[in-house]
């Protein structure tokens, strides 16, 4: 059902752009546990994220699509699941490439009062850190946790300059609280995030021939020393999550649970504006999400094992016309409905029977203004008038609506023999589009382009096949997962062949559209753990991708290249439980990419110069070293104290699935201390 990867109370997740990189993800948390970097998440094949057992509904303009999901607390986590496969269609159709589920630490039955406090130090952005949380656990079955933590950093750094404008500040708390036993249950959960979130400056330009230099150059436009503040372009974001949920259990087949969440998300984003509009946003979105699910897991017989669930939610996103801007994302409704059935059979001889089934229902209520011009230029006049509802000035007010109805189904199979297990995955998946991919229209800050949806889009309709094969002794587990993933009307953002465009005050800006063909996209994944000896281990995690637009004959972009990371690790718990840990990552050159280069007319002269937006990076490799050491601290504390360094040998690289790779290196060496206290 899925594959636990982690055990640490501070996670992230970084470098996950696709699910190439789901297998590694692991790696990539304690990473970013360690640098409180921001996340990462791609869903090219479509991932979710759950946050204790709520589904993140995200207002990052494109719902967790290759941007920094600030709106997740990861202070709140305590274990991260990858869930692929059949029991996948459990949390949701939108998870082609699995579900990543965020977990609280579970509750103890005995009278206990314990916290923790984690802070620490980095040099790169000269940021800090401090994070505390405290249980009480009653042993009658009820229990109380907090939690609250503060960060901030200022410019980071890449190796030859400042990125400036990259400062952050990050304040979050959480609350807890329920009774826990194993007949029943409740709990009622508040989580609550408020950020301020540098933009680099040099992906805003104010002019065409500063834009095209910036593109072709090494170098960023603007170069100035470090600082603390933040200034446009920036992102505000607050993020709450309330919930109340229970369960009970029946001796007569299993258990049943409810929960019903709110979620109110706000997102601001600031670009440089003067006169009157100096001081306010560009883009003021407010996306509002009432859920409710109820569960019924039937586990009587533990060879025969169902799980039945209903889903609703309601999202309602206003979007503020105080800004005087044209709205990225208009006002819409939206409601899903999702029911569906997982089932686990346990047969004789070690084989194992997965069958999931999985309908749903999407309605989008949407209120959009677009430009006569722009409207006649996308045939929209020829496809659409029958979803004017008026003329106001050279715009229409429009109101698209649609519905999708949605079956998925998953089958699988596994077989265990000694120290080898086989599984093998079939699914059929669709996905809805999602509001951004339908209507966007104008400036998105934080990637530093202009994006425009498409209403012609249909749902995605994904046909795979993967493979599991596992190996495990007392010294080495061995994991190799291929798969191949057919998707009709697959979903994807490139150039447009215009380019460049103007944005008002905010400068000038590629653009890019919403996009849809029938991809392919096949690969590999492959986990190697190693103990040379009681204290001594090896890891190693290697993804390789390829993916074919087949209506164009030609490759997908934004395809991950080939990445491996190898990792050797000295344990001793001994030696006051040291930890002693190089990592090596290697990204090599992505050599299959499409072609969206253009030519643009610098306007002082007159001349024609390529744009070059297609090219990946060149391929890089970094060098990582982690170490802790545990000591007694006072009579029942303890004290963790970690000593790291990111990108040891300082290396000027760019990561082809950041959409900033244009304008700037990414950042440099970076050293932590971290200190962790339990009491």
């Amino acid at each position: 059902q899925g594959l636990l990867i982690s055990n640490t109370s501070k996670l992230s997740i970084m470098g996950v752009e696709n699910t190439a990189f789901i297998n590694d993800i692991g790696s990539r948390i304690e990473d970013a546990a360690f640098w409180k970097d921001e996340i990462y998440i791609g869903t090219t094949l479509g991932v979710l994220v759950y946050k204790n057992d709520t589904l993140q509904k995200l207002n990052t303009v494109h719902p967790i699509f290759k941007n920094r999901v600030d709106d997740i607390d990861v202070n709140v986590a305590n274990s991260i699941s990858v869930i692929k496969g059949s029991g996948a269609l459990a949390y949701g159709s939108d998870a082609i490439g699995g579900a990543i589920i965020l977990e609280p630490k579970s509750i103890m039955l005995i009278d206990s009062l314990f916290g923790k406090t984690i802070t620490g130090l980095r040099s790169n952005g000269r940021g800090y850190y401090i994070n505390s949380s405290l249980s009480k656990n009653f042993e009658s079955g009820w229990y109380l946790n907090g939690n609250i933590g503060y960060k901030q950093n200022g410019d980071l750094k890449a190796p030859d300059y400042y990125l400036n404008n990259t400062g952050s500040k990050n304040l979050s708390g959480s609350f807890q609280s329920g009774y826990n036993s194993f007949e029943k249950g409740f709990e009622v959960y508040a989580n609550y995030i408020d950020s301020e979130i540098g933009i680099l400056s040099a992906s805003h330009i104010g002019n065409t021939t500063d834009l095209v230099t910036a593109i072709n150059s090494d170098l960023p436009l603007i170069n100035k020393p470090f600082r603390y503040s933040i200034e446009s372009p920036k992102q505000d974001v607050s993020h709450l999550l309330a919930k109340a949920s229970g369960y009970m259990r029946f001796k007569s087949f299993g258990k049943v649970s409810f929960q019903y969440d709110y979620q109110n998300n706000r997102r601001q984003e600031f670009d440089r504006r003067r006169g009157d509009f100096s001081g306010v946003p560009a883009i003021d979105l407010l996306l509002q999400t009432h859920g409710f699910q109820s569960k019924f897991l039937f586990d009587k017989n533990a060879d025969r094992k169902y799980n039945v669930g209903i889903q609703l939610q309601y999202l309602d996103n206003f979007a503020d016309p105080a800004t005087g801007v044209r709205r990225l994302i208009p006002d819409y409704d939206r409601f899903d409905l999702g029911a569906f059935v997982t089932s686990e059979w346990n047969l004789h001889n070690n084989y194992l029977i997965e069958v999931a089934v999985r309908y749903d229902y999407n309605h989008i209520d949407a209120k959009k203004f677009y430009r006569i011009i722009s409207w006649n230029e996308r045939g929209y006049d020829q496809d659409f008038a029958d979803i004017i509802i008026e003329q106001r000035g050279a715009q229409y007010l429009t109101n698209p609506v649609y519905d999708f109805h949605n079956v998925s189904v998953s089958l699988g199979a596994k077989k265990s023999f000694d120290k080898h297990e086989l599984a093998v995955n079939y699914s059929v998946s669709n996905r809805a589009p999602n509001a951004s991919e339908f209507f966007s229209d104008g400036l998105h800050q934080s990637v530093a382009r202009v994006e425009i949806g498409n209403l012609r889009l249909n749902k995605e309709t994904a046909n795979q096949l993967s493979a599991t094969y596992t190996y495990q002794d007392s010294k080495m587990n061995i994991l190799l997962e291929p798969y191949l993933n057919r998707i009709s009307n697959y979903i994807f953002i490139a150039p447009t062949q215009q380019g460049i465009t103007a944005i008002g005050q905010a400068g000038f800006f590629l653009e890019y559209e919403f996009l849809s063909t029938d991809a392919l996209i096949y690969g590999v994944d492959l986990n190697v753990d190693y103990s040379i000896s009681d204290h001594l281990s090896f890891q190693n995690s290697t993804a390789f991708i390829v993916g074919e637009d087949l209506d164009n004959d030609e490759v997908l972009i934004d395809m991950p290249p080939f990445n491996t990371r190898n990792t050797i690790q000295y344990h001793n718990k001994n030696w006051k439980n040291l930890t002693l840990e190089l990592s090596s990552d290697f990204f090599a050159m992505q050599n299959n990419f499409p072609d969206y280069n253009f030519f643009f007319t610098i306007p002082s002269t007159a001349q024609q110069v390529l744009v070059d937006v297609s090219t990946p990076p060149n391929a890089y490799h970094l060098l990582h070293f982690r170490s802790s050491i545990q000591t007694k601290f006072f009579e029942k504390s303890t004290l963790e104290i970690g000593f790291n360094v990111q990108n040891i040998l300082n290396t000027n690289y760019r990561n082809y699935l950041n959409r900033l790779r244009f304008f700037a290196d990414e950042i440099g060496r970076n050293i932590q201390i971290q200190l962790k206290i339990n009491y």
